[in-house]
């Protein structure tokens, strides 16, 4: 037998084929950090208003729907209550505190809403309309009809 003739395998070429570049990595130029004045003084409001929201729960503080004292802290000045991250407290005392302040209202020891107080040197001004113009009525369109009734009138005068 003729060894040109047979039939020889050969392994089959990996898939996808491979590319003869190597493949770099891709870095994105980096822009340095620069920190503004401006921004200075936005963090600086940030951390002043943070300071004066905290309202952190001692270890003896009893979370009770009678302790008004404490349960105020948690209510915003519009009478809702405030979420966790402003509270600054853990899953389970805002739970107690949500129940505590839902059992106060209930009982009636703290309102549901705490109305906007009016100033009394600020006077509310009386209601003013925005057009001083009258409103525009309809135009009698001219034409055959309208001439008749016209005539008709004066006829009938």
């Amino acid at each position: 037998m003729d060894k040109s003739k047979l039939l020889v395998l050969q392994p089959k070429p990996p898939f996808p084929p491979k590319s003869k570049k190597p493949l770099k990595p891709f870095f994105k130029a980096k822009r340095p950090f620069l920190k503004s004045q401006s921004r200075k003084k936005s963090i600086q409001k940030l951390k002043q208003k943070k300071a004066l929201c905290r309202r952190v729960l001692q270890p003896g503080d009893h979370i009770e729907y009678t302790n008004l004292t404490l349960i105020s802290q948690f209510i915003s000045d519009e009478g809702k209550i405030l979420s966790r991250r402003v509270n600054r407290v853990t899953l389970k005392q805002q739970r107690l505190i949500t129940l505590a302040i839902k059992q106060a209202r209930f009982i009636s020891l703290l309102p549901f809403l705490h109305p906007k107080k009016k100033d009394p040197k600020k006077k509310e001004k009386p209601f003013e309309r925005a057009r001083n113009k009258p409103t525009p009525r309809a135009k009698k369109k001219k034409g055959p009809v309208n001439q008749i009734k016209k005539k008709t009138k004066m006829i009938l005068k």
